[in-house]
């Protein structure tokens, strides 16, 4: 590996520099990280994600145990939980738009979906707690009109007006037109 390093014209890497870096971890600067993909006939993200089953410190608050995962991050292919993914994409978007544009588009457009997929269920949770709440209520109403010994008739405008209310638009329900 230390002559492919010097065919290279990396002079600098010794035998001991590669063995700090690969037996006993001493972090590779840049240069050193690409220098040994080039000697390893590898990609350079499979150097910094080590294996499927790798977990690997992004920062000292941040572990990513699923070392595909970092690996395609380190592609630009996919955000890392917790991560802005929105911006991930748009910026991963414009560097591989050049290169491949159907999986920049593709992987942008996923995003997008997903970021929609949250807010509709956010919304969509939203009415149906309140629909849960109303119901509650028409029910507790319902049970008052029994103990106060109410007519049928006045029970049964009372349950139509509230199915009525439950098959109005779901717009009316969450305020939103």
């Amino acid at each position: 590996m230390v002559e492919r390093c010097i065919e290279a014209g990396a002079t600098a890497m010794t035998r001991d520099k590669i063995n700090n870096i690969l037996v006993r971890g001493r972090p590779a600067d840049v240069d050193e990280l690409l220098l040994l993909a080039y000697v390893f006939d590898v990609a350079p993200a499979h150097l910094l994600a080590p294996g499927r089953d790798a977990s690997v410190a992004i920062t000292p608050n941040t572990v990513v145990h699923d070392g595909v995962a970092v690996e395609r991050w380190v592609r630009g292919e996919q955000a890392l939980p917790g991560s802005d993914a929105s911006h991930y994409y748009a910026e991963s978007y414009e560097r591989l738009a050049e290169s491949d544009p159907d999986n920049a588009v593709m992987q942008y457009a996923r995003m997008k979906t997903i970021e929609q997929a949250r807010q509709f269920a956010i919304r969509f949770n939203a009415a149906a707690r309140q629909q849960m709440s109303t119901t509650i209520e028409t029910l507790a109403t319902i049970r008052a009109m029994v103990d106060n010994g109410q007519s049928s008739d006045d029970i049964v405008a009372r349950i139509d007006a509230a199915v009525v209310n439950m098959r109005a638009p779901a717009s009316t329900t969450t305020g939103e037109a």
